[in-house]
């Protein structure tokens, strides 16, 4: 039976302009990492091909037997097929069939320079030691096996045959750098360049708050650092769990450690989350917290940190208000409306949730991403849930990115309002400045055949007085609950009052008629102010449109009787 598996680590750039250290600046003196002479050390584990840790690239063909270890082994005569394996230890034995039809392979350990192994022999063989590493520090190790496909002779083929590995050490998923996109962080972290690390860096922080969040789908991560006495105390949390915390301190500096282990978790979604403290041993000379690697075992997904609304790299603008509640991310969100509203979120990353609130009083809204078309959400729900996610961008690619958030003024026939809560964001990057939204142009006319002439948009909760072609003003109104109705209609303005200031109908009201035919008809709908201002710009009335009272007060004096009005979705 042949079978093809495809692997590799992928290794991305730090983005965004990070500081690089040399890393002997903060470590002092670090040991070296290539293989010594000593002799091996007592105690060993074998671990079969068969292991879900190993991963393959290429292509391999199993073969089963009785004399083979475990009872099965993979080969391969493919040029480029590669075997790679990673572990915490000291040494390692490759395990191997030899044979008169075997070729030679390539054994790199943690990209050094590769030995060439041969597994040809006059007569077969089964459960040979192919090759034995030197005694290597006791760390985090990964290494390549790579078929040459070259046939010498006297072979009669370029076969390389895997069986087992036997470790000084246990085995360990492969690593995901730290610079990888799918890991985000924030605070006072440093880069640190050095080849006796995983991939070449680690990053570092001795401020407290710094933190990191690695997000995968599976059963256990690793997380891979230093320790030296330089080194102060993380604390670790998975999935949203109490904190833990890790002494990264020790007399002498060592790299490529492991520093913690979620151990065995249920198979799904998880997140791990790493913090500087800026807590140390006594014995530490300072508090640094270093991550060099992690080791999932499962599949890495994009990680997410949050930024509330009060995150002063957001843009704002228009017409916004503050809510304070213990049930919103932390205890606060800023409502848009009932008049334009904005927000703008510039980040460089790949993935950003609005965390919003659904209920029967909120509104649709408008979101754009980089400047495409606007997409809408619709916020409305019988009940308030606050406190949740309300849209996503889903995974884009990585780089610079902007989400603007707007109000529109409409909502849901059944909403009461058309506000649209702003709580926070979780960000799969790295915030950055972002401006504050331009507010759309009014229109500059509606095109009605009169010379003076009042729209009411109820879709927008906005009154707009025109004269000669133009707007001239725009005010922010209330109209219909739901279960009433503002119907849309053609008025004129027949009647106007001056009424009790502290009245439902504040100082002014506008009595509208409306159009029949060639008439106009006495109705009970009016234009008025309002003892309740916290009402404009929701569904509130039994179907007058109401207006702030200095805005009626404004409005009154420049509307003469006989002055046209249109009420529209």
């Amino acid at each position: 039976m042949t079978f093809i598996l495809r692997g590799g680590i992928g290794g991305r750039h730090i983005a965004g302009g990070v500081r690089v250290l040399l890393l002997t600046l903060i470590l002092g003196h670090m040991p070296p990492v290539a293989p010594g002479a000593a002799a091996a050390p007592s105690g060993s584990t074998r671990i079969e091909q068969s292991h879900p840790l190993f991963s393959w690239g290429g292509s391999w063909t199993s073969a089963t037997s009785a004399s083979l270890s475990g009872g099965s082994h993979v080969i391969s005569n493919e040029a480029g097929s590669t075997m790679t394996f990673g572990f915490f230890g000291e040494r390692f034995d490759l395990i191997g069939m030899v044979g008169p039809k075997f070729g030679t392979a390539t054994v790199s350990v943690d990209g050094g320079a590769p030995a060439e192994v041969d597994f040809y022999a006059p007569e077969t063989a089964f459960g040979r030691t192919v090759y034995s590493s030197a005694i290597l520090p006791g760390a985090l190790h990964v290494v390549v096996v790579t078929v040459t496909g070259v046939v010498e002779p006297p072979s009669a083929d370029a076969y390389v045959s895997t069986d087992a590995v036997t470790l000084a050490g246990t085995p360990a998923a492969l690593p995901v750098q730290q610079s990888d996109t799918w890991i985000v962080k924030r605070g006072g972290w440093t880069s640190a360049v050095s080849p006796a690390l995983s991939g070449g860096t680690q990053m570092l922080a001795n401020t407290a708050g710094s933190e990191v969040a690695i997000a995968f789908t599976g059963t256990k991560l690793e997380l891979v650092g230093a320790t030296g006495p330089k080194f102060g105390i993380a604390s670790v949390s998975v999935d949203g769990g109490a904190p833990v915390d890790v002494d990264l301190y020790s007399p002498h500096t060592s790299l490529r450690q492991r520093i913690f282990s979620t151990g065995e978790l249920p198979p799904g979604d998880h997140v791990v989350k790493v913090t500087c403290t800026g807590r140390k041993n006594a014995a530490a000379a300072d508090t640094y917290v270093a991550l060099d690697a992690v080791l999932p075992s499962g599949v890495m997904r994009q990680a997410l940190l949050r930024y509330e609304e009060t995150e002063p790299l957001l843009g704002w603008g228009g017409d916004l208000r503050a809510h304070e509640n213990p049930a919103l991310s932390g205890g606060r969100y800023v409502r848009a409306g009932p008049g334009w509203a904005a927000v703008a979120v510039s980040f460089f990353g790949s993935r950003l949730d609005w965390i919003g609130a659904l209920g029967p009083s909120y509104g649709i809204a408008s979101v754009q991403v980089d400047g495409g078309a606007p997409g809408h959400v619709d916020l409305y729900a019988a009940t308030t849930q606050p406190n949740r996610p309300v849209f996503s961008t889903g995974q884009l690619a990585h780089g610079q990115h902007t989400v603007v958030i707007s109000w529109t003024g409409r909502a849901n026939p059944a909403s009461g309002a058309s506000h649209i809560p702003i709580d926070a964001f979780d960000i799969g990057g790295e915030p950055e400045q972002a401006a504050p939204p331009a507010r759309p142009a009014e229109p500059a006319s509606f095109g009605y055949p009169w010379q003076r002439y009042i729209v009411v948009d109820k879709s927008d909760f906005r009154l707009y007085f025109v004269e000669n072609g133009l707007v001239v003003k725009s005010y922010p109104v209330a109209h219909a609950r739901v279960g009433a109705v503002t119907p849309n209609a053609i008025w004129r303005i027949d009647a106007k009052y001056h009424s009790d200031p502290l009245g439902v109908y504040g100082p002014r009201k506008m009595r509208l008629f409306r159009q029949l035919g060639s008439s106009f008809v006495y109705t009970a709908f009016l234009i008025h102010g309002t003892n309740n201002p916290a009402s404009i710009g929701t569904r509130a009335s039994a179907g007058c449109i109401r207006m702030h009272n200095h805005d009626v007060l404004e409005l009154f004096p420049m509307v003469p009787l006989w002055t046209m009005v249109v009420t529209r979705e």
